[in-house]
């Protein structure tokens, strides 16, 4: 089911689409709900349904007209869908959209609104996340940096690195006496 609304003109229209459902025989009402909550059925004209062409399923949908100051007036409108034999009601209904027209002349109940909600989500998310990353990565730099200006530091604090390098000393004189080796 899929509900449209043309507000731009006076009286508002109203449209109900249904698809989708077996057998052809089905019921459509719209129905206006006031503010103190009480409903009232509106006229409206439900054309006849149609096969679709994908399968044993039928099409149908239901127009309403509202006058302007009844729309502004009431609380909420519905469209109410039901197959003889089964206790099941479906149920659609307006958002009451402001003067915005989509495709032409309708305005859609699709939820425009919560798209635009989800990229601006989409939006503040990336941007934390890229933002996060730069600092990440500044602050890892800025350590590393650190860290190698502190090792340096402390290998100038150490004093000098001696090598142990072997060289050959001529001696002259006797040797020591521990330094004698003796034959046995």
């Amino acid at each position: 089911m899929k509900i449209v609304s043309n507000t731009s003109r006076d009286p508002v229209q109203l449209a109900c689409f249904i698809s989708g459902f077996y057998p052809e025989n089905l019921t459509v009402e719209w129905m206006e709900w006031m503010v103190d909550g009480q409903p009232r059925k509106l006229p409206s004209v439900t054309a006849l349904a149609t096969k679709d062409p994908n399968g044993p399923t039928y099409s149908t949908h239901c127009n309403a007209s509202v006058s302007k100051a009844d729309w502004r007036k009431v609380y909420l409108y519905t469209c109410q869908v039901s197959q003889p034999g089964t206790p099941v009601k479906s149920q659609g209904h307006t958002n009451k959209c402001r003067e915005v027209i989509v495709s032409g002349e309708f305005c859609s109940e699709d939820g425009d609104e919560e798209l635009d909600g989800l990229w601006s989500t989409i939006s503040v998310f990336i941007t934390l996340f890229l933002l996060s990353v730069c600092y990440s990565a500044t602050m890892t730099l800025f350590k590393v940096k650190w860290l190698f200006s502190a090792m340096g530091e402390l290998n100038q604090a150490s004093g000098p690195e001696y090598k142990n390098a072997r060289s050959r000393a001529w001696c002259r004189g006797p040797l020591p006496p521990r330094a004698r080796m003796t034959r046995g």
